[in-house]
């Protein structure tokens, strides 16, 4: 590392915008070739952005000693790898959304149409968070630690969800197959 990096890391701690600028425009191009390895192209520019903000944000943990580069990159894994989780969870609750609408079980399998209706009409009267696991555990046959691994969440959490879900189903509705 050279001194001047160095100085321009105390500088930027000290709160020098130009300084950080300066270091960011020497490594952004670093971190772009990092980030385009581990996330989708569409997701690259934003988590590289996120990447930016969030160094501006925690220059004060860069110690100047060991350099920028090193910290910049940590920083873009930890970023990747969380805009790749939100992707998941957005992939899986879409999934879950569109199977709710069309009330498609597993293996192709559709309830009679009236019976779609209600179940539908019920389905969406759940909050979210108790909709999608409903849907994964009973609809499509998943298990507790597969729907975890789907909404990004753990098992406890599906398990709560499943709980409380089915207690709101059976408020809805007074049908004895419920129970």
């Amino acid at each position: 590392m050279i001194v001047d990096e160095r100085e321009s890391i105390e500088r930027a701690r000290a709160g020098c915008r130009r300084s950080f600028a300066k270091l960011w425009d020497e490594h952004a191009g670093m971190v772009q070739a990092v980030v385009a390895r581990l996330v989708p192209p569409g997701l690259v520019e934003d988590v590289v952005q996120d990447v930016a903000l969030g160094a501006l944000a925690g220059i004060g943990a860069c110690r100047a000693d060991r350099g920028i580069a090193g910290w910049l990159l940590s920083i873009a894994r930890h970023r990747a790898a969380s805009a790749l989780q939100r992707l998941r969870r957005q992939r899986a609750r879409t999934e879950a959304s569109d199977a709710v609408d069309t009330l498609q079980g597993p293996e192709g399998h559709r309830p009679p149409r009236g019976l779609r209706r209600e179940l539908r009409a019920l389905l969406r009267r759940l909050p979210r968070g108790y909709r999608l696991p409903v849907w994964w555990r009973y609809v499509t046959g998943c298990s507790a630690t597969e729907i975890a691994a789907r909404l990004g969440t753990t098992r406890g959490t599906v398990r709560v969800a499943l709980c409380r879900g089915l207690q709101r189903l059976r408020g809805m509705v007074h049908e004895p197959w419920l129970y």
